[in-house]
């Protein structure tokens, strides 16, 4: 089974090192259309906007069917004809519809993804291979905005995103020709699946979900503003960039052994422990003097991150043994879509009702309330 992640990891790395190329472009590719700063908010909730309304259903129909293949398959080449959608788009409507696409095609691919990590990972080493393939899916998302900004200087804005559409096109390839299906047994096919709304009634899971949410929260408001508070405090843009660069990859190279940590000593410790480091670091970053301390803050997130997030999936793996992998998957990749799609908003208006400060106080105790509600959800089990 271990043999199967490689092809699956190639085809993902390729795949976000594509996405990612282009996400930073867009701001400036909108504003070229004449998109207003509302324009430019939806455009960018317009893919986890799509990806929380699709992906339970798609997860769903995908262990009814018990595939995986059909559903990532259609979903790269989507992505594929989004990047010419985009590259082509003359109105600033065009882009918005270009994402609602692109969000069609995230759905068909993350979940399915982590689903299909589910079903081959063996029992009790489910944290440690989430933590390989979220290593190869950060990796991916940290170098493609640096060769997409490179190619926009050198060949253009849309020849970024043609180069997108290859890329998509390349993973397909991998994807297709490399890639086994992973069926599940044949006594697991014949069973029937659990309903829905029961599945949604497990304590467990709303409480993974909710923690999931408040995490989103908190990593969308310091992607949105962090740059805007170390700005105040005197940090160069080469300085921002550097740490926001640090933190990704630090966050990458560290999934593997957090998921190690997870598997040995608890994935519910794990998670708990991690969510609590982070949101620490989070609450703190206001009263950071300088780069030094900003750097050990988010060496503290990346550690955090590295503990909770493969510590999740693994969870979330274990209970979907009981309702369906892609099923559960989905409803971990809806809490962060909506928390990602809502928390700029959120953190936005509490920085011009109070300050930047309150942002990360705020943002960051509703991490921890998410941490009590993982606890309580979990105190029977």
């Amino acid at each position: 089974m271990k043999r199967q992640l490689f092809p699956l990891g190639a085809t993902l790395f390729v795949l976000m090192a594509g996405v990612s190329m282009v996400t930073p472009l867009l701001p400036t590719y909108a504003r070229t259309l004449g998109a207003s700063g509302i324009w430019i908010g939806l455009i960018f909730s317009g893919l986890p906007i799509m990806r929380s309304l699709l992906s339970p259903f798609i997860g769903r129909m995908s262990d009814r069917m018990g595939k995986i293949k059909p559903f990532v398959s259609a979903g790269i080449s989507i992505y594929a004809i989004a990047s010419i959608l985009f590259a082509e788009s003359t109105r600033v409507v065009h882009l918005f519809i270009s994402r609602l696409f692109q969000g069609l095609g995230s759905s068909l691919v993350t979940p399915q993804v982590m689903a299909y990590i589910a079903r081959i990972a063996p029992r009790g080493e489910e944290s440690r291979y989430f933590g390989i393939i979220n290593m190869i899916f950060f990796l991916g998302l940290g170098i493609g905005p640096f060769f997409g900004g490179a190619l926009a200087d050198l060949l253009g804005i849309k020849a970024a995103f043609y180069i997108m559409g290859i890329l998509s096109f390349t993973a397909l390839l991998i994807f297709i020709l490399l890639v086994k299906e992973i069926r599940p047994k044949k006594e697991k096919r014949e069973k029937k699946l659990v309903p829905f709304k029961l599945i949604i009634k497990d304590r467990r899971i709303l409480g993974i979900v909710f923690f999931r949410f408040a995490l989103a929260i908190t990593r969308a408001a310091t992607l949105t503003f962090f740059p805007v508070l170390a700005a105040i405090h005197g940090l160069s843009r080469s300085g921002i960039g550097f740490i926001l660069t640090y933190q990704m990859l630090l966050l990458s190279f560290s999934q593997y052994p957090g998921g190690k940590i997870a598997d040995r000593y608890g994935k519910f410790e794990s998670l708990v422990a991690g969510g609590t480091i982070a949101n620490i670091a989070f609450i703190l970053f206001p009263f950071s003097p300088g780069m030094l301390w900003y750097l050990v803050l988010n060496t503290l997130i990346s550690f955090g991150g590295a503990l909770s997030m493969p510590a999740a999936m693994g969870l979330i793996s274990e209970i979907g043994r009981e309702y369906g992998p892609a099923t559960t998957m989905s409803l971990l990749d809806v809490a962060f879509s909506i928390g990602f799609a809502i928390g700029p908003v959120f953190s936005g208006a509490i920085y011009d009702i109070l300050n930047i400060s309150s942002v990360f106080y705020i943002t960051g105790f509703m991490g921890f309330l998410g941490i009590g509600m993982l606890y309580i959800c979990f105190r029977r089990y």
